[in-house]
């Protein structure tokens, strides 16, 4: 997105009438002083000619400039009628369906069709945090802007957030305040847009450019369009993925739930049929041995702290490419692609480990060490279908919590960290 001037703007609006004044006033005062000066009447008649002429091809050569001026405006405003056109066909036709990111990358191609700029983020609008967070962001230091956030009321964006209109900032010298609070030394000025339901701003569009007059008055009038266009498109996308990870998150751990574990464990599934014995796949079935006696001893919500920090020691223990997730009847279900029991089950030891090294508070006075109950189940061996392997998992863990079902190991307070 290079940052080219703008081709109608190498004279400036108003520069021509001046100049032509200028040129009209020195033609004739050249014609003064060569009438009165002292020469023959064929060098007067020659230098006459030459006057005439060169005020003839100046005027031809401005009015053609000039027109050619105009129509380069009247081009650049059709064309960025047209995609603004396109980007609300688009918004009509998508609605709710499309992904926050795609109708991200659509907008920011229409916006570059119409008006320069160097970066561009979408930030959401968090009230009840009184944060704004970049959820997508693309150009140059696209990488410092991503997943980064500011206070609801600082900066340009937080301005925008407040007012509910267009904020723009130019400098003649670098550094333009991001989102994380760090200077962008290479942006010289930024235009924010709001994106609004109703008259709430739900999130923004901060565009950032290395020349300090990027967002003239042109360009600002093409942004606040652009907000209206798309402000639907986006905000549908963001309410839309919203609902999607809600309803596939557990609220207790922020984990997956069985119905993300589900979907996942089908995709994988898939591709080991498609692979056979050269892509191995693996789930295991985690349960919490202490997990009933604490919600008995101490209630629901220390048993949900105790387990939301099981969740975190058994995630940290997983390899980057398994997926954890909490299961509807109080345990975890995790699936490992490309593993094989040997790679399960030291996994499974690594995490028996690390839970006996530490304790957990449960009161001010009293501590618990966790134990889990795990059943693995492989692919191909217990079961080709989602159903089986689950099945498997959990009645191999049922039988390895049977014989120590009742074991507890409870320490004094004083012991606590």
């Amino acid at each position: 997105m290079a940052n080219e001037s703008n081709p109608g703007q190498t004279v400036p609006g108003g520069a021509y009438p001046a100049l032509m004044a200028a040129v009209s006033v020195a033609s004739i005062g050249s014609a003064f002083g060569l009438a009165a000066a002292p020469i023959d009447g064929t060098a007067k008649a020659a230098g006459f000619l030459l006057i005439v002429t060169s005020y003839l091809v100046f005027t031809a050569v401005v009015y053609f400039r000039g027109r050619r001026s105009t129509n380069d405006v009247v081009d650049a405003e059709a064309r960025a009628e047209q995609s603004l056109a396109v980007l609300e066909e688009i918004a009509e036709f998508f609605g709710g369906t499309i992904k926050t990111a795609d109708a991200f990358r659509l907008v920011v191609s229409k916006v570059d069709e119409m008006t320069p700029f160097d970066a561009v983020v979408l930030g959401v609008v968090d009230r009840e945090a009184g944060r704004i967070r970049v959820v997508q962001a693309s150009g140059e230091q696209s990488k410092k802007l991503r997943e980064t956030e500011t206070d609801i009321h600082m900066g340009l964006a937080g301005k925008c957030a407040d007012f509910g209109a267009i904020q723009v900032e130019q400098r003649n010298s670098a550094g333009i305040a991001s989102f994380s609070n760090r200077s962008l030394t290479d942006f010289r000025s930024s235009a924010v847009i709001p994106l609004k339901r109703h008259s709430e701003v739900l999130a923004v569009l901060q565009f950032y450019s290395a020349s300090p007059a990027a967002f003239d008055a042109a360009a600002v009038a093409i942004l606040e369009a652009v907000g209206e266009r798309v402000a639907p498109m986006i905000l549908a996308a963001l309410a839309y993925e919203s609902s999607v990870n809600s309803a596939l998150t557990d609220s207790t751990t922020g984990l997956p739930n069985e119905r993300a574990f589900r979907m996942v464990l089908e995709g994988q599934i898939a591709e080991s049929h498609r692979r056979g014995s050269e892509r191995p796949l693996t789930i295991i079935a985690f349960e919490i041995k202490q997990f009933d006696e604490v919600n008995r001893r101490f209630g629901h919500a220390v048993g949900d702290r105790l387990y939301d920090n099981a969740a975190a020691v058994l995630k940290a223990q997983l390899r980057q490419m398994d997926l954890l997730a909490r299961s509807s009847n109080d345990e975890f279900l995790a699936v490992l692609p490309t593993a094989d029991e040997n790679v399960a089950e030291r996994i499974v030891e690594r995490i028996q480990a690390e839970l006996r090294s530490i304790r957990f508070p449960v009161s001010e006075s009293e501590s618990i060490g966790l134990e889990v109950g795990c059943g693995i189940a492989m692919f191909g061996r217990h079961g080709e279908a989602a159903e089986a392997l689950i099945a498997a998992a959990r009645q191999r863990k049922r039988q390895q919590l049977l014989p120590s079902s009742t074991s507890v190991l409870w320490f004094p307070g004083n012991s606590v960290d």
